[in-house]
């Protein structure tokens, strides 16, 4: 498990667990993270090839578990060391 303070901008990680309820929404996908202001956390989820399909998600670390994601587990998931947005590539910090 990933503690809130550990949580940084250009970090991948993705949810461990939600623990309000049973959700499995985003666990083991790849979400980028683009800003941190806790309790709040702003992800970028990213699919296969780097390319970002959900920007700005805000995530709240009092609700959810994260784990931080090995560069191998990223590049086996999304086939990208880059993250890209509809046609340009971004920066992944």
């Amino acid at each position: 498990m990933l503690a809130p303070d550990d949580i940084s901008v250009g970090k991948y990680i993705t949810i461990m667990e939600w623990k309000s309820h049973e959700d499995y929404s985003y666990m083991g996908d790849v979400l980028l993270v683009k800003a941190v202001n806790l309790p709040f956390v702003v992800v970028d989820y990213l699919i296969r090839g780097g390319y970002v399909v959900l920007s700005g998600i805000r995530l709240d670390v009092r609700r959810v578990d994260f784990m931080a994601l090995s560069p191998d587990y990223v590049m086996a998931v999304i086939g990208s060391d880059k993250t890209k947005s509809q046609s340009a590539p971004v920066s992944k910090s």
